[in-house]
């Protein structure tokens, strides 16, 4: 599912499904998403619901990449899939220079059709 600043109030979905495969620690998790409403939430985009939380590995605030392969709807040009290493969630980020790389509520329309995949570790 989706959430806005933490939030999901009136958000819903034409689709949203999921699969992944676990071969020892390596996840790899494919996703689509379609919305009817982006809802009344603001905020930083994220996707949760990961079968598996990664692995800390690093100090760093993402512990590993994805790609957004197809997006219909979602303002901006280049789409990287994060997973969160304080939980079991990805982020979606933008190229951008000098502003937060996050995709927020603004970039989404009601209609917003997106497809991931990533692969990471597990904790």
């Amino acid at each position: 599912s989706i959430a806005f600043g933490g939030s999901s109030a009136g958000v819903t979905y034409v689709s949203n499904d999921g699969s992944y495969t676990k071969i020892g620690r390596q996840v790899t998790v494919h996703g689509s998403m379609g919305l009817t409403s982006k809802g009344t939430a603001t905020g930083a985009a994220a996707i949760s619901g990961l079968p598996f939380a990664p692995a800390n590995i690093s100090s760093s605030s993402y512990e590993a990449a994805g790609t957004v392969g197809f997006a219909s709807n979602l303002v901006s040009a280049q789409r990287l899939a994060l997973v969160a290493a304080d939980g079991n969630y990805l982020v979606i980020t933008k190229e951008v220079t000098g502003s937060d790389p996050r995709v927020f509520d603004t970039d989404f329309t009601n209609t917003t059709d997106i497809r991931f995949s990533i692969t990471y570790n597990a904790a």
